[in-house]
């Protein structure tokens, strides 16, 4: 894997249901990449910064981050070891007054199979938005031609098509969280969490400069969190659009999805 920055959002973020305003839009900046890698093993990080804009007579908006360290172990051919703690709380406390919630140990293990080709394993993690979760995960790669590889499974689903100038990745799969947050005002702590799945197109540029568009439809959307008058708040959201642009760094075949995260 190599470097990559990004920022985007969703577009027009309409809540279905009465009580939490009439629009939540969120906005996201990250930055991911390795910190080393050697042989069967290697360290990454991930920087993500989420911003949600609430209607200010619901509650103040949150401004969340999340930080995860990536260690990846490779056990002979057929076994892995995923490991990743990550730091998710809100801007105002980050790296002060941090309490046991802020911190979620996420892991998975995963066995590869060779004839078929298969990968499965176990995942504990907070992308299904519940918090830290346990699901199984199982992927079947697959390709057609020399151009079109990609894999087939639960919880994420891709194919790309290599072109000559720009690659092109049809991905399915889910993108919730959750935050361990202060209020603005400092009088209570809470949980937000988010619930959603994306289908998107990505299309990448082969040559440098190596910029890339990311855009699609976020649904099954949903998210819990307290207002300014510690009013807990759980409410759906419409299905809507977003975008991302961004730039990677290195060569067109790191960018590869890793299993499972």
């Amino acid at each position: 894997k190599r470097w990559c920055f990004a920022f985007g959002g969703t577009l027009d973020a309409d809540v279905d249901q009465p009580g939490a305003g009439d629009e939540i839009n969120r906005v996201n900046r990250q930055a991911t990449g390795p910190i080393f890698g050697r042989g069967d093993h290697s360290l990454g990080i991930g920087i993500h910064y989420d911003s949600f804009e609430l209607d200010e007579a619901v509650a103040a908006n949150l401004d969340m981050y999340r930080i995860e360290l990536r260690y990846r172990l490779r056990l002979g051919q057929a076994i892995g070891l995923h490991l990743a703690p990550a730091l998710a709380t809100s801007s105002n406390r980050i790296f002060e007054d941090m309490a046991g919630d802020d911190i979620l140990l996420q892991a998975a293990l995963t066995y590869r199979w060779r004839q078929p080709d298969i990968l499965a394993g176990v995942v504990r993690d907070a992308r299904l938005g519940d918090g830290l979760r346990t699901y199984p995960l199982i992927s079947v790669p697959f390709s057609i031609a020399n151009s079109i590889h990609g894999a087939a499974g639960f919880p994420d689903t891709h194919f790309t098509h290599d072109g000559r100038h720009w690659d092109y990745t049809l991905r399915l799969g889910p993108r919730g969280y959750r935050w361990h947050v202060l209020d603005s005002d400092g009088n209570f702590r809470f949980d937000v969490r988010l619930r959603r799945w994306e289908l998107g197109m990505t299309a990448a540029r082969r040559r440098a400069p190596r910029l890339f568009v990311d855009a699609g439809v976020a649904f099954a959307r949903e998210i819990d969190f307290t207002s300014s008058a510690a009013r807990r708040v759980e409410t759906g959201l419409d299905p809507a659009l977003f975008v991302a642009v961004g730039l990677r760094l290195g060569p067109p075949e790191a960018d590869k999805p890793a299993q499972p995260h």
